[in-house]
């Protein structure tokens, strides 16, 4: 039964590529003569955003009293959108953004031989959430099981 949720998020992310590289085809070639040099800079700090944004919405959690229990690790085994468990819906979005900026920066490069800035963007947002859970693991260890046998069957 296990099994069954990889299958769904292996499917899903799929579809985002699919729906992805659809999308980044219909877009005009870029326009080069934009500075791109200044949108590149800002990918570091979209990583960083999205690892701060990790850090203050599982923060409060430590505090919050309507909180669900403890949550489990990040796994692609267990149900992505579960409203119990967090940290299983952003591993998923996180990869649903890497997903979708790879697509985006394979079409940018096979169709107009250059790399546009959303391909970058999507990355830096997928890779700083998943960072961010991977630090939350380590700073704020209250907030998650220590053992996959614990609790109950993950909502």
């Amino acid at each position: 039964m296990k099994k069954i949720y990889l299958y769904i998020r292996l499917t899903l992310l799929s579809a985002v590529f699919i729906a992805s590289v659809m999308g980044a085809l219909s877009w005009p070639e870029p326009d080069h003569a934009l500075p791109t040099s200044i949108s590149y800079s800002m990918v570091p700090v979209i990583v960083v955003f999205g690892i701060i944004a990790m850090f203050l919405l599982f923060g409060i959690q430590v505090v919050n009293p309507l909180r669900f229990g403890k949550f489990y690790a990040p796994n692609w085994y267990r149900n992505p959108i579960s409203i119990f468990q967090l940290p299983q819906f952003f591993h998923f979005a996180s990869w649903s953004f890497i997903t979708s900026g790879a697509a985006y920066f394979m079409v940018d490069l096979i169709k107009f031989h250059t790399v546009d800035i959303s391909g970058p963007f999507f990355v830096g947002m997928g890779a700083g959430v998943l960072f961010g859970l991977k630090l939350i693991q380590f700073f704020l260890p209250v907030l998650f099981y220590s053992d996959e046998s614990d609790g109950h069957n993950g909502g």
